[in-house]
């Protein structure tokens, strides 16, 4: 009874304390056309439960992500991670240094299965916890290799793209001919090279949530210059399009046959709830969890969410034997902000 009690309080000191961050164990490879691309690992402390890679997002790097991976260290699992092509640590595609630009999405594709095949055993379950973009690339790499992976936990995925104030057909319209008139390696309306001062001057609480956070990697990727990215060309954002037209696909996402947890922002600024939730209806053991009062990079907001999210994760892989063996279609969880 003592031991259960403890093992309780230990989980919950957990999820709900910011951890002491761990240095990770940094990587190089070489990616199918020579790129080198930066990988990073933190071993699980204690009894290990698994293996998780989280996959970031657009403009991610391994450091911003070192409180996440030590919880869940202390929860039992391995954590690896890259820094995409063109982002991070990663070797840029363009001169232009913090341009995030690619002409396919296929190239990440191909850099995840390089990774995934330059390792050696994993302690089962293999978890991937895609972050935005993250889970866009987690799809696909899920449907080329169906049984390498037990579970996805999708974290606000692109499946499609919130083109705001630009009807959808007008902005990928632009998108496609920016690319093919001669501004393929332009920034995305709205962005610019990476500086500190643009980078606070575009904090909003409406689409970033914490404060803190927000300004910490701004301030940090201002003294690492080489991890920074200012945004997306068009060639990116017209590559982006065609990505989530593949992934929207019936015949794709039906095969996608692992179960999926979709943690979905209802007001998300940059990717489309909508896509999301039809997505998880086709997916035969797909969750859908709505976090209503959540920010669209939810590992990036407040302390209170990301306890919550430690959670859901955590009970995820737990119900994992049971959601292998199948569970009612797209079954939605509402987070209330009670619980």
């Amino acid at each position: 009874m003592v031991k259960v009690l403890l093992k309780k309080l230990l989980i919950l000191l957990v999820i709900f304390c910011p951890s002491l961050n761990a240095e990770p164990i940094y990587g190089l490879f070489k990616s199918y056309d020579q790129l080198k691309i930066r990988t990073a690992q933190w071993e699980a402390t204690g009894k290990k439960r698994g293996t998780l890679f989280f996959l970031q997002g657009m403009g991610g790097f391994i450091e911003g992500y070192t409180d996440f991976a030590s919880r869940m260290n202390a929860l039992g699992f391995d954590v690896f991670t890259l820094d995409w092509r063109g982002q991070g640590g990663s070797e840029r595609i363009t001169k232009k240094s913090t341009l995030l630009h690619i002409k396919s999405f296929d190239d990440y594709v191909k850099d995840l299965e390089t990774y995934f095949a330059q390792q050696r055993e994993f302690a089962r379950p293999i978890i991937i916890v895609g972050n935005s973009m993250g889970g866009n690339i987690a799809l696909r790499y899920i449907y080329n290799h169906p049984n390498s992976v037990d579970g996805l936990i999708a974290l606000s995925p692109m499946v499609d793209v919130n083109t705001q104030n630009y009807p959808y057909f007008v902005a990928r319209s632009i998108a496609n001919l920016a690319s093919t008139l001669g501004g393929s390696e332009s920034y995305v309306f709205g962005y610019d090279q990476f500086n500190l001062d643009t980078c606070i001057s575009h904090f909003d609480p409406e689409k970033y949530g914490d404060r803190e956070k927000y300004l910490s990697d701004c301030v940090f990727l201002n003294s690492h210059q080489d991890l920074a990215t200012g945004g997306p060309s068009f060639s990116w954002l017209a590559a982006a399009f065609d990505s989530c037209d593949l992934i929207k696909d019936y015949d794709f996402s039906s095969r996608i046959l692992i179960p999926v947890l979709m943690v979905t922002v209802p007001n998300d600024h940059l990717v489309d709830p909508d896509a999301q939730r039809e997505l998880c209806a086709i997916i035969p053991k797909c969750r859908q969890i709505l976090y209503q009062e959540g920010h669209h990079n939810l590992l990036k907001d407040n302390e209170k969410l990301v306890a919550r999210l430690i959670h859901d994760i955590d009970r995820f892989v737990k119900d994992l034997p049971s959601l292998q063996k199948g569970v009612p279609q797209s079954i939605l969880v509402m987070n209330n902000t009670d619980r």
